[in-house]
């Protein structure tokens, strides 16, 4: 039940992009960036337990699709006629959808996977390790949309 509620809230913190019909794209993305951060940052133990579940329990992934309904499919079709339109516009380059969230995921959920060791490793206090978390914060920003630029 936890489990169904964290990832639940997972998505309905990156479907919020759906109240930015009027950003540009890049901003869109900037807010779906951030705002998978902060959900990890504020759970940071969740991508541990959302892969240990679906490990143990794999057929709960399709118990969760058909909880979620239709949200994910909204949001990568909606998510993929703007990145096409973007592309056709020669304000992006040339990027599969989902190269871009697994960078974003990825690049997110190491950052929490690694603080423990980096805390460790380079002795971080508490207010160290807030700033380098709000660094990488905007640093996976920049680099997810200094990447996709021509």
């Amino acid at each position: 039940m936890i489990f169904e509620n964290k990832f639940k809230a997972f998505f309905q913190n990156i479907f919020e992009v759906n109240n930015l019909e009027n950003l540009p794209f890049e901003d869109k993305l900037k807010h779906m960036i951030e705002s998978h951060f902060d959900m990890i940052r504020e759970n940071p133990k969740l991508p541990l337990l959302i892969i240990n579940e679906l490990s143990r329990l794999p057929e709960q992934l399709k118990t969760l699709r058909e909880k979620l309904h239709s949200m994910p499919e909204q949001l990568f079709v909606q998510l993929e006629t703007e990145l096409q339109s973007e592309i056709k516009e020669e304000n992006i380059r040339q990027v599969n959808l989902m190269d871009l969230i697994v960078s974003m995921v990825s690049l997110n959920v190491a950052l929490f996977l690694l603080i423990p060791v980096a805390e460790e490793v380079l002795s971080l206090n508490d207010i160290q390790k807030q700033m380098m978390i709000e660094h990488r914060k905007v640093e996976h920003v920049n680099f997810i949309l200094n990447n996709l630029r021509p």
